[in-house]
């Protein structure tokens, strides 16, 4: 009992620190139902910025659910009043290491997804010279095949008719199994980063779509 008990003080005091149920669950080796127990009895509010993120396991993007920047990246309102606002991987990174990031320092994404807020997929760097971004950590990761242009409209409609908040990761999984790609490239046709000429971010109840010249003619 007192064994369980000091588990229990262990994961309430990771939760107050800001780390989200999925990361607290996967490092305790515990259930994502026993941490929400276990917050609920220490008394401790759900964090609002971890709870509009959809955390899956340790090596998957984490998407942020919440509103964007018009580049595609996540966008977190740290106060209301004055209206303040941040990156959701930039506060995802400072959340994880309970650290300030200074304005010359930049946080990047292994996986180049610019909606995951994963702690390790994100990175600190400095801004180049150019004020551009940091430059990309090498990866290991292979590429995603290419798929075909009636490949990636099947998609589309399957994401169109299937897509809601709560089944994100495991959609996109499925899919992938199913076309024979990875999670990270469905993910990104359903946030339109890629084959843009079929249609652009896809949300519930929507899908159009702009047939290439290639595939009119």
């Amino acid at each position: 009992m007192g064994e369980i008990s000091v588990l229990h003080r262990r994961i309430a005091a990771a939760l107050e620190a800001g780390q989200p149920v999925a990361q607290v669950a996967s490092a305790f080796g515990v259930s994502r139902s026993t941490v929400y127990q276990v917050r609920l009895k220490a008394g401790l509010k759900p964090d609002r910025f971890w709870k509009r993120v959809a955390a899956g396991g340790d090596d998957e993007c984490w998407p942020w659910l919440g509103e964007t920047w018009p580049n595609g990246y996540g966008k977190f309102i740290v106060t209301t009043r004055p209206r303040v606002a941040t990156g959701a991987h930039r506060q995802a990174w400072e959340r994880s290491h309970r650290s300030v990031i200074d304005a010359n320092s930049v946080v990047g994404q292994t996986c180049r997804n610019p909606l995951c807020c994963n702690p390790q997929h994100l990175y600190l760097g400095r801004k180049l010279a150019n004020g551009s971004g940091p430059r990309r950590r090498p990866t290991n990761r292979t590429a995603a095949p290419r798929l075909s242009d009636n490949q990636v409209l099947q998609v589309r409609r399957r994401l169109t008719h299937s897509w809601t908040y709560g089944t994100v990761l495991q959609l996109d999984a499925e899919i992938a199994a199913e076309v024979g790609t990875t999670r990270a490239a469905i993910s990104s046709i359903r946030m339109g980063l890629t084959y843009r000429h079929l249609g652009g971010a896809i949300h519930p109840g929507r899908y159009s779509t702009q047939r290439s010249k290639a595939t009119n003619t």
